[in-house]
């Protein structure tokens, strides 16, 4: 499926695939800047430019012209400014590597490119395959391909992949191994969006022992379920050495979902956020800060892979502090922040 929006002043919408110049296929039509939902593409044109054609789920044709529609860009790329970093700075985040530690990822859906070398899996009895779609969910807003759907902030990373969980269960012994894994893979960043309740010293030992290889650790700050304003937090987001992560909504207010602690660093949009789960098609997962921290590791990844293409030296500590230091207000909450990617890059 494809997620297209309108970029011609107005799109004709047929019965059949065909550019009749008599019209007699013509149902309606959409307006510049409407969007719409394809099942699949067609061929049978009878001119050049329009030879291919998007057919949605009601058997309706749009002509599949590149002056006529592109890929949807989600709300909070435009929001954030995503794509203004894309094309100013020419970055999609080919020279950073990013571990997503998580429930692994969908091996089916060619968004994804992930070598045998580049996953883990540390929970028994399973496959890397998720069953879930969480993993495959966060993984693909940090670095899907964006093929066929914009939904990746960093699509041209290259993803490591870390199974630690499957069925929402989560142990502190496997996230240890996937984080000791990632060290081996030298990697530039990991990602993690599950959290405990219950502090553990090996677990603070790993993070601390990543971010001595000058990798970044960006984890979840933790949901709240239902009522906003309750503090609290979870491992690892609360350890020192981990840029933790809450969520904002699309009025760049804190989400009602995100824990609230003062050792959240930056927030970032946590709502209405499409990626690929365990189909290949982008949906909405409820809110979270899963989503957050994964938006801000693509970020990241971004921002890094910026850095090494000019050799500007950086550490963990140097990127907390150029993201912090360069950030948005949020809207609800004086003491937050609202990571700002316009804002890091013409600070870089």
């Amino acid at each position: 499926m494809y997620k297209l929006e309108v970029v011609a002043d107005k799109l004709n919408v047929r019965n059949t695939p065909d550019a009749d110049p008599a019209f007699t296929n013509w149902i309606g039509d959409l307006s510049k800047r409407e969007l719409f939902t394809a099942v699949k593409k067609v061929k049978r044109g009878i001119f050049e430019e329009t030879d291919e054609w998007y057919e949605d789920e009601n058997n309706r044709y749009y002509t599949a012209s590149k002056t006529a529609v592109e890929a949807a860009i989600p709300w909070w790329m435009t929001s954030l400014g995503i794509c203004d970093v894309w094309n100013t700075y020419n970055e999609n985040g080919e020279k950073v590597n990013i571990a997503v530690l998580d429930t692994g990822y969908n091996i089916n859906n060619p968004e994804f490119e992930i070598s045998n070398s580049n996953y883990y899996n540390a929970v028994p009895g399973t496959s890397i395959n998720d069953d879930d779609g969480h993993g495959s969910y966060c993984a693909s807003i940090i670095g899907a391909r964006n093929l066929n759907n914009i939904v990746a902030c960093a699509p041209k990373s290259q993803l490591f992949i870390g199974k630690v969980s499957q069925s929402g269960s989560l142990k502190y012994s496997r996230l240890i191994d996937a984080i000791n894994w990632a060290i081996t893979k030298k990697v530039d960043i990991i990602s993690i969006s599950y959290g405990g309740s219950s502090t553990n010293d090996d677990l603070e030992q790993s993070i601390h022992n990543a971010v001595q290889n000058n990798i970044l650790v960006v984890s979840s700050i933790g949901d709240n379920y239902p009522a906003q304003g309750q503090s609290g937090g979870t491992y690892p987001s609360l350890y020192k050495e981990c840029l933790a992560v809450g969520a904002t909504d699309k009025g760049n207010m804190l989400s009602a979902v995100t824990m609230v602690n003062a050792k959240t660093e930056i927030n970032a949009p946590g709502e209405d956020i499409e990626a690929y789960t365990k189909t290949d098609f982008p949906t909405a997962l409820n809110p979270g800060t899963s989503q957050a921290a994964a938006v801000v590791a693509g970020i990241c990844g971004l921002i890094i892979s910026y850095m090494k293409k000019r050799n500007i030296s950086y550490s963990s500590d140097s990127i907390k502090k150029l993201i912090t230091g360069n950030a948005d207000p949020v809207t609800n909450a004086a003491n937050q922040k609202l990571i700002s990617p316009k804002k890091i890059f013409s600070n870089i």
